[in-house]
């Protein structure tokens, strides 16, 4: 069962959100990626990170990074637009470098 959004503090999210951009950023990826996290009860709810999957599945019904997305509000449409002018924008900035 998915429980999505996730029941966290506002404190939480932060925290999260820094991670999972944190993780990107250091595993070089590119456009998009989804950061999965277990949260150590015994610990006072402590992040740790399970894994980084660089290329998220895209099925509009059961993928992970579409039902985040669909939990947010967003449209599957705007969300493959969105990775799509992501990748179009920084193909065209790689290409200006290479002049």
């Amino acid at each position: 069962m998915y429980v999505c959004p996730a029941r966290l503090d506002p404190d939480q999210v932060k925290e999260l959100n820094w991670l999972a951009a944190a993780t990107f950023r250091v595993t070089g990826c590119l456009d998009v990626a989804r950061v999965d996290f277990r949260l150590d009860e015994i610990e006072g709810d402590k992040p740790y990170i399970l894994e980084i999957n660089p290329l998220p599945g895209l099925n509009p019904i059961v993928s992970d990074l579409c039902i985040m997305a669909r939990a947010e509000g967003m449209h599957y449409t705007d969300l493959i637009n969105e990775i799509l002018y992501l990748a179009a924008d920084r193909y065209a900035q790689e290409s200006r470098g290479m002049e």
